[in-house]
């Protein structure tokens, strides 16, 4: 989900996915950490994403991150990215029904 979020897809905008993951809770740390930078930088295109990273990365505590794997090809299509989303979003759901209060 990170590649695409960082790529975007041949086609379409992935501007609008980002925000629909804005509550979601990444379980691994630095994932949160670059999706949030990602949302810190709304209208960059992937190149400025990979060119300004590593800094924001470094700022938050992550110095040496190799962030090629995020920009390796990911495959998916638009429409599968969101299907992605939403299951990512409905599982979000679920954990939250099933903590207690």
């Amino acid at each position: 989900m990170l590649q695409y979020l960082c790529q975007g897809t041949p086609d379409g905008n992935f501007l609008t996915e980002r925000m629909r993951l804005g509550d979601y809770k990444w379980r691994e740390p630095l994932h949160r950490v670059l999706f949030e930078a990602i949302l810190d930088l709304p209208m960059a295109s992937p190149e400025v994403l990979q060119a300004r990273l590593p800094a924001i990365l470094t700022r938050k505590g992550y110095p040496d991150v190799d962030l090629n794997p995020f920009f390796q090809p990911h495959g998916l299509t638009q429409t599968e990215a969101k299907s992605l989303i939403r299951k990512l979003k409905e599982s979000l759901k679920e954990d939250e029904r099933s903590t207690p209060p």
